[in-house]
């Protein structure tokens, strides 16, 4: 379907991420994105979200992300930098399986005590970058805020893993900043790529799983919306959240 915008998006770009992507290496950057979570890793949702007003943005922001899903019943979840569990919770409550990662070990404990008595969910205390899996293992693979943190090379190899994960009907669902920041806890340091929703879009129409014996079609991915987050417009006056 063609991409859609509910309200226009900006064109600029945050010139220092475009510097850090064309000079950083992935090892400086995985290095520097470690320290980054370190110093914002206490296991609540202003740091998760980076705002002194997460309370007041998530009761928006919450159902708004879950009504964009496909049906959950029935399906095998993958959900990628799964922080403290603020959707894992509705994963476990009504999907078959969930497999929830992150590489911040006070977050996803947090998550396990929040959610491991749903006996529907594996934790995985692992960078997303480093994660492999066999074909067609999920039914939908979700993250909220990942591939910001990570470097164009490894935005591109994990969209591309993500396309082999998933089932051919599956869902590829992602939230993310575009251009400049969202929230107003500001950081000494801020190892963030805000990218165009253009640039996301052209990195997952260029991803392509060829066919096997076993899976003699290829797979692609078909862009089904893009759009900004009315509850950050409304709240934030901010239209740069993408999903």
């Amino acid at each position: 379907m063609p991409e859609t915008h509910e309200r226009q998006l900006s064109t600029s770009e945050d010139e220092t991420g475009k510097q850090r992507r064309s000079s950083s290496s992935a090892s400086e950057n995985r290095a520097t994105m470690v320290t980054y979570w370190k110093r914002n890793s206490n296991p609540n949702l202003q740091s998760m979200m980076l705002d002194t007003n997460a309370d007041k943005i998530n009761q928006f922001e919450y159902p708004e992300i879950l009504e964009c899903l496909p049906d959950l019943d029935g399906k095998r979840v993958l959900e990628l930098g799964a922080g403290i569990g603020r959707f894992t919770k509705r994963f476990a409550q009504l999907a078959k399986s969930v497999v929830a990662v992150d590489f911040m070990e006070s977050f996803l404990e947090k998550n396990r005590e929040e959610n491991s008595h749903y006996g529907t969910v594996e934790f995985l205390h692992k960078d997303a970058t480093q994660l492999s899996f066999e074909r067609n293992s999920f039914d939908i693979v979700f993250s909220n805020w990942l591939f910001m943190y990570l470097s164009d090379e490894e935005t591109e190899q994990l969209l591309q893993k993500s396309l082999s994960w998933l089932s051919p009907d599956g869902t590829l669902f992602f939230r993310e900043s575009c251009f400049h920041s969202s929230g107003n806890i500001k950081p000494d340091e801020n190892p963030t790529y805000y990218r165009s929703p253009r640039q996301y879009i052209d990195i997952c129409q260029s991803r392509i799983l060829n066919g096997t014996p076993e899976h003699p079609h290829d797979q692609v991915y078909e862009l089904i919306f893009a759009k900004a987050l009315e509850s950050y417009y409304e709240i934030k006056n901010n239209n740069n959240q993408v999903k």
